[in-house]
């Protein structure tokens, strides 16, 4: 069954992507532009796994980002964040993709959510 709110999910992925990427371009910095790729690849097989148009996704101003299809995505199947300052190399299997979706959605709520 797919989740039933999937193109609004995929649509806030891609605007995440779209932010991180414009602020790692700003600062320059390799690592969030590391993050950035990897928000879009996520993106990208989740728009394709669901049979949704890439090219189709409205983008949106920082302060207009809705973030709460990614929350109630996390809600709806349960899972369990990373915490990214305590995880191990160990505690990542680059082959699993639950793995790679947790480890994506965790750096998604670290850099949307973080005060400061």
């Amino acid at each position: 069954m797919t989740y039933p709110e999937i193109e609004e999910y995929v649509t806030a992925i891609y605007n995440v992507y779209i932010i991180v990427n414009r602020k790692a371009q700003i600062i320059k910095n390799d690592k969030l532009a590391h993050i950035s790729r990897m928000i879009l690849n996520y993106y990208l097989e989740s728009a394709n796994n669901n049979g949704l148009m890439i090219s189709n996704v409205p983008e949106v101003d920082d302060d207009d980002i809705n973030l709460m299809p990614i929350f109630r995505y996390i809600a709806h199947y349960e899972i369990e964040l990373y915490e990214l300052s305590n995880m191990k190399d160990s505690d990542l299997d680059i082959e699993n993709k639950a793995d790679i979706e947790r480890f994506v959605l965790s750096h998604i709520y670290y850099l949307t959510q973080k005060q400061g």
